[in-house]
């Protein structure tokens, strides 16, 4: 029976999405542990002349197609399986749509601003936006156009940094969890859209690129040529909650502090958008433009406004997955990992079973100020401000009692004398 690196020997392998965050991590994956791969392929721009079905039938004899998607393509639907589900619209329709609609009218159609969520067309359905939308009707194109293909969907979650494979905490984007855990660490989110309990799935960039080697691989030697489709989720594996993730991240960025922070890390989470709207105005908007004012005073570029903006559009795109949570089934994926032969050392994810999340994010958190932060690794002065800080907090918290006490103490002082002279005042009029 052929290990992987021998299923990949001398196969030309064709790549879209290549310079993207799991397609470089499977590039490298198959370049370092399939060294005798054939040719690799990269799409990096859309090419015209050929329709869908030109496109797909040029491929000939080809081993195995893999489609990724995304398991939230189905969110319409709180039990996830590893199965297509009919389609939400049909893909013809839609392109035709697209085709001879006015651009402008789309423009307009397509909701990217924060308020525009009451704006989103009927057509999406119970779907919260046209990302996830788009991606359930690409899984039916590869489906109907690639009939009679060995084709493999997979479904990843949110994916994350890597676990270990090259090397562990590697990212390139702020996207997921990490960004979050990073902006709260500087102190620039204080407050998050979202449910506490909600459960968090993520998938490491590392395991989502191993799957996809090992279902190409499991897919060729399998006489069955109806769509194989697999959640690359946790699901059941390591559920994490939205509030215990940021007390990590906390816990995580109070042992390895951040340099260059706004204030003592702290996150209040809500999932009341008006509650949120009011908060954020205080602890974000606030301090952003004071900040930026002392920037521009200073003859400095002002810049934390534009990134709280750019939070605030995030967080309203993004609430729909922030507070609410799915069951990912991912039965398949797990039986897909069995399959991998013991002489694929390189391809095995048993750790999968027994990944120790603090440890993890630790090391994500490491990550991102090592490849995003480009920050020194002797963290020694950003401790020392953190713990500046950290008094300057806790001075202020104390100073906010005092006051609230004073006031309430003299407010009922003021009650007091407001009610003795409403009752002298009605004993003259009673003559008492």
């Amino acid at each position: 029976m052929a290990t992987i690196p021998e299923f990949f020997q001398a196969k030309n392998i064709f790549v879209t999405g290549g310079t993207g965050f799991i397609g470089k991590v499977l590039l490298e994956k198959i370049l370092r542990s399939c060294p005798d791969v054939g040719n690799i392929y990269i799409l990096l721009r859309s090419k015209r002349g050929k329709d869908l079905k030109e496109r797909l039938t040029d491929l000939t004899n080809l081993p195995v197609l893999v489609h990724i998607s995304t398991v939230y393509c189905i969110c319409d639907r709180k039990v996830v399986e590893e199965v297509i589900y009919p389609p939400h619209a049909d893909w013809r329709d839609i392109i035709n749509i697209v085709e001879n609609t006015d651009e402008h009218i789309l423009d307009v159609l397509t909701p990217k601003k924060s308020w525009t969520f009451l704006m989103i067309p009927r057509i999406l359905g119970n779907l919260p936006n046209t990302y996830v939308f788009t991606k359930s009707l690409a899984e039916h194109v590869v489906k109907d156009l690639g009939e009679n293909l060995p084709i493999v969907i997979i479904r990843p979650s949110i994916v994350i940094s890597t676990l270990n494979d090259p090397f562990p905490g590697w990212i390139e984007n702020f996207n997921g969890p990490v960004g979050l855990l990073i902006a709260s660490g500087k102190g620039i989110v204080r407050v998050a859209l979202g449910s506490p309990d909600t459960v968090v799935d993520y998938m490491t960039v590392d395991f989502a690129v191993k799957i996809i080697c090992i279902a190409a691989w499991e897919k060729a030697r399998s006489s069955n040529l109806n769509p194989a489709v697999y959640n690359a989720s946790s699901g059941k594996l390591k559920q994490i909650t939205l509030k215990l993730l940021l007390d990590i991240g906390l816990e995580v960025t109070a042992e390895n502090p951040l340099g260059n922070m706004l204030w003592k890390p702290s996150v209040y989470i809500t999932d009341n958008r008006i509650i949120y709207f009011w908060t954020m105005i205080l602890l974000h908007l606030i301090p952003a433009i004071l900040v930026d004012s002392l920037l521009k005073f200073a003859g400095k570029k002002p810049l934390l406004l534009r990134i709280q903006k750019r939070i605030f559009l995030a967080s309203m795109a993004l609430f729909h997955f922030a507070s609410n949570s799915w069951y990912l089934k991912n039965d398949m994926m797990l039986w897909l990992i069995d399959q991998v032969l013991p002489a694929d050392k390189e391809f095995q994810m048993k750790e999968i079973h027994n990944v120790d999340v603090k440890e993890y994010f630790t090391s994500a958190t490491k990550g991102a100020l090592v490849y995003l932060l480009k920050e020194p690794e002797d963290r020694t002065q950003a401790r020392r401000i953190y713990t500046r800080f950290w008094w300057l907090d806790a001075i202020l918290r104390v100073v906010i009692i005092i006051s609230l006490l004073w006031i309430v103490y003299h407010s009922e002082v003021q009650q007091h004398a407001l009610a003795s002279i409403c009752t002298f005042v009605k004993n003259i009029i009673h003559g008492d």
